[in-house]
Order: structure tokens, then C-alpha cells, then sequence
């Protein structure tokens, strides 16, 4: 007996017919003659359905894989399968067209591991067979030969396909092109080093034009003293000792006689002492002068030895009383044009001894004490110039602070946040290093120099604020005032 389909075998039963029997009721052989052609209908489209569906699938795998292939293009990425059962490499279209190798030409491990640049050759290969063997992940830059004697900069991934056997694994990649970001990165580093060269070049030119500035202040008052000097070496005093000199010269065999009978020579004795008196104040104004080129001096020295700061080295810390150093600076500063003008009153609220360095602490002063001289000159209309000198501790801060008021010309409030700038200033044959080198001097002890100023005609207030390393404590002076003198 031959068997039927089940389906056919169950439309038959539907309808109580025999498979091998004349039906005794045709409507019903050709109900199920009916039923068959529709089901042969519905075949015939569920097939059409799904070949025109794998068709439409076809396309769009087509059109996809086109767009991921041109992504990979845009990117510069290929991908990669390495086998280490067959040693078989399997790249990706893009991969060989970045690494210059034919389409379809198989390769296997050791083909592409010869691409690799020789520098880059043994931790390529170690990394493949850490993830061969181990089941390591990687990311590592390396360059591969993609023209004769060219090579250029990739980025290898690899992450291997891990299972229940164990290695060795399928290891499964990414290759990227990254030579234009390598030679980015090495324009960035070349600039990079270029602005490194030219920020210590203008550092050095500011550290240099700060050294000059400050050196010319201080030579700005021992030219006044050498003025002085060969302004009392030249006086009249000196001559007229040369006149008595030469009287006396004349009467080498008589000279009893004519200091005590001659009316000229009888005078002469008399006439030396009262000579002597004004010789003795050129002397003491000579002493003086010569005492404050030889301190110029030794802070020219002192600047000049602040160069090492340059090349890293840090200022000398020593020992100081801000009493005595303050006294330095009005006394390097009292040659200066006009200081005869100017009244200076001290106060020294709080005054004991601190670790810090004095050269640099002299520089600060010596700038806030000439600009403020300056800025009482400036003011013509004012008759009572006074400059307010004072030290005070400011406990909380654990700092002290050296505040420097005058009573000139004022700072405009949109200069009280320009005037620590490097090349700024107001006056008409300024350079602007002061008061930046003092700001920047002033940090490198890890203080501060502010200014403030209700604006023109009010005065100014600079306060050198210092961190207070104090070693030994002094009793407090009392407030001393003080004229300036030459």
C-alpha cells in the first residue's frame, strides 16, 4: 500500500472520503479538490514571499556591507582574524588596500609579522601570542611597511574569541591608521618645545630687565654720591689749605718767626682752625658718601647674584630685621631728585627678627620707596610731601606686612590691577619692570604686594605682605620720623 502525504491523508478523512475509492458524493471530491488548489496557491505565495524577502535581504546586506566598507575607508580601519591552528590571517578589503597588498592573496602570521618594523617586530609578535595563549587583550601602536622603505603608524587591537576548549584562541582585531595623529602629536611637540624655549627666553629677558631696572635705581643714587664727592673734593675749603700751604712754603728757615711776627702768618694758626672745622664737615660728608656707594655697591652685587635664580637656583635665605633692611632701602634711595622734599615717618609697630631673603626684600623696597617719591614729585600743588613707613604683624595670616603710604598723585582705580603688569606704567619715561619684578619677587618668598588707592589726589598704599619666619624677638621701636637728607 502506497502512503499518502499526512496532510492529504487528513483533508480526505475531513471529508469521509477513501483514498482508493469512487467517492459516492461528487460534492464532496470536489470540495476537497477545492481545498487542495488552495492550498497549492498559498504554497505558491509563501514561496514567492520568501524568495522576494531573501532577495530584499540580499540588497540590503549588499548596500550595508558597501556603507561599512566605506566607513572603514573614512576611518582608515581594517579588521583581522588570526588562526593559530592554521596560521592563516584573514584582512579585511580596506587592510590590505592600507597595507598595499592584493585582494583575495592569502597570508598567514609570519607574511605580516615580516611587515612590522624591526623596533616594533618582538612586542607585536609577544602580544599575538600572549592572546594566542593566554587570552590577553591588547592595544599597541607599531608601524607596518606599506610601501618599500615607507612605513607608516597603526594602531593594533586585539581581543581573542575565548572558549570552553582553552587556547590555543581565535584572536580577532582592528587595525587603524594613525599616522596623521603621529605627526601631529610630533608638530605639537616641536611646538611645544619651541614655546617652552621662548617662554624661558622671555622669562630670562624679565628676570634680566627686572636686574637692570633695579641695578639702575641703586646707580641712580651712587651717581648722585660721586657728584657729591668730586662736589667736595673740589670745594674751595681744599684750595685755601693748598693757599696756607704754599704761605708756608715760603718761609721754610723763618717759620717762628713769621707765624708770630708777620701780620699774614700771625693769623694763619687761627685761620687753619676755623678751616679745619669746614674740612672736618667735608670729611664727615665725604665719609657718608663713600658709605653709601660701597652699600650700592654690594646690592649691585647682591642683583647681579640674584641672576642664579635663572637658571633654578633659589635666592639666600638669611636672618633679618625688617627695621634695619627698611633703613637700607631710604638710604639707597636718598640721593634720589627731590628727596629733600620729601618727609619719611616710621613706625615700626612690629619689628623682630625673620628668615628671608634680604636681597630680595632691599629690591621690593627700594621700588615702592622711589615710586612713591616719585608720585609726591609728580604733585606740584603739594607742599607737605610725606611718605608713612610701618611694620605690623598680622598674627591670623601668621605673616607680617611692610605698608608704604604716600600722600602724591593717587592710582586711577582701572590702573590699581594694571600696575603690577609687566611693561606697564603711568609715567612719562617709565619702563613698567618695578612693580612687576617686585610683584613676582615678592611671590617667590611666598608673600604678596598689593596696592590700593581712593584715585587721583588721594595717595596710594602698596603693603608688602611676608610669611613670618621668625627666629628672635626685639623689642618694638618707638615711632621715629625723619627728614629727607642727602
Amino acid at each position: 500500500m502506497e502512503t499518502l502525504h499526512k496532510l492529504l491523508e487528513r483533508q480526505l478523512k475531513h471529508f469521509g472520503l477513501e483514498w482508493n475509492t469512487t467517492p459516492s458524493d461528487p460534492k464532496a471530491w470536489q470540495d476537497l479538490l477545492v481545498r487542495i488548489g488552495k492550498a497549492y496557491e498559498e504554497s505558491d505565495l509563501e514561496r514567492y514571499t520568501h524568495e522576494r524577502s531573501m532577495d530584499i535581504s540580499s540588497h540590503e546586506l549588499i548596500e550595508l556591507n558597501r556603507k561599512l566598507e566605506n566607513a572603514q575607508h573614512i576611518a582608515k580601519l581594517g579588521y583581522w582574524q588570526y588562526n593559530s591552528e592554521t596560521n592563516q590571517m584573514f584582512l579585511s578589503k580596506e587592510l590590505r588596500y592600507m597595507f598595499g597588498l592584493e585582494a583575495g592573496q592569502s597570508s598567514n602570521f609570519e607574511q605580516v609579522l615580516g611587515r612590522v618594523h624591526d623596533e616594533d617586530r618582538p612586542r607585536y609578535n609577544q602580544l599575538v601570542m600572549q592572546a594566542v595563549q593566554e587570552g590577553i587583550s591588547y592595544e599597541h601602536e607599531l608601524r607596518f611597511l606599506v610601501a618599500p622603505e615607507e612605513y607608516c603608524w597603526f594602531l593594533s587591537i586585539g581581543s581573542p574569541v575565548v572558549t570552553d576548549d582553552g587556547p590555543p584562541y581565535i584572536v580577532n582585531g582592528i587595525i587603524i591608521d594613525i599616522s596623521r595623529q603621529k605627526e601631529a602629536e610630533k608638530n605639537i611637540a616641536e611646538l611645544n618645545e619651541l614655546l617652552v624655549t621662548s617662554a624661558r627666553r622671555a622669562g630670562m629677558a624679565d628676570i634680566a630687565t627686572s636686574i637692570l631696572h633695579n641695578a639702575g635705581n641703586v646707580l641712580n643714587s651712587a651717581g648722585v654720591s660721586i657728584d657729591i664727592v668730586r662736589e667736595v673734593t673740589n670745594s674751595a675749603n681744599i684750595k685755601k689749605l693748598f693757599d696756607i700751604s704754599n704761605l708756608l712754603k715760603e718761609h721754610p728757615d723763618d717759620m717762628p718767626n713769621y707765624l708770630s711776627q708777620d701780620p699774614k702768618g700771625k693769623i694763619i694758626p687761627k685761620y687753619l682752625i676755623t678751616l679745619s672745622e669746614y674740612i672736618e664737615k667735608d670729611y664727615q660728608t665725604l665719609k657718608n658718601e663713600i658709605g653709601n656707594l660701597e652699600k650700592s655697591i654690594q646690592h649691585v652685587k647682591d642683583i647681579v647674584a640674584a641672576q642664579n635664580d635663572i637658571s633654578g637656583t633659589g635666592g639666600l635665605v638669611e636672618k633679618v630685621l625688617p627695621s634695619n633692611v627698611i633703613d637700607t632701602a631710604i638710604q639707597m634711595t636718598s640721593n634720589a631728585k627731590g628727596s629733600s622734599e620729601v618727609e619719611i615717618i616710621k613706625n615700626y609697630v612690629w619689628n623682630s627678627n625673620i628668615f628671608i631673603d634680604k636681597s630680595k626684600l632691599i629690591q621690593i623696597l627700594v621700588n615702592l620707596i622711589v615710586n612713591a617719591k616719585d608720585a609726591l614729585l609728580a604733585d606740584t600743588s603739594n607742599h607737605n610731601k610725606k611718605i608713612y613707613i610701618s611694620v605690623e604683624e598680622d598674627q591670623q595670616a601668621q605673616a607680617i606686612k611692610i605698608i608704604i603710604k604716600d600722600n602724591g598723585i593717587g592710582i586711577e582705580p582701572e590702573n590699581l590691577i594694571k600696575i603690577f603688569s609687566f611693561g606697564f606704567t603711568t609715567k612719562e619715561n617709565g619702563h613698567g619692570f618695578g612693580l612687576h619684578s617686585s610683584a613676582l619677587s615678592a611671590k617667590e618668598m611666598g608673600g604678596k604686594l598689593i596696592a590700593e588707592s581712593d584715585g587721583n589726589e588721594h595717595g596710594a598704599v602698596l603693603t608688602l605682605t611676608l610669611p613670618n619666619k621668625q627666629v628672635a624677638s626685639i623689642p618694638n621701636n618707638t615711632e621715629v620720623k625723619m627728614h629727607g637728607t642727602r
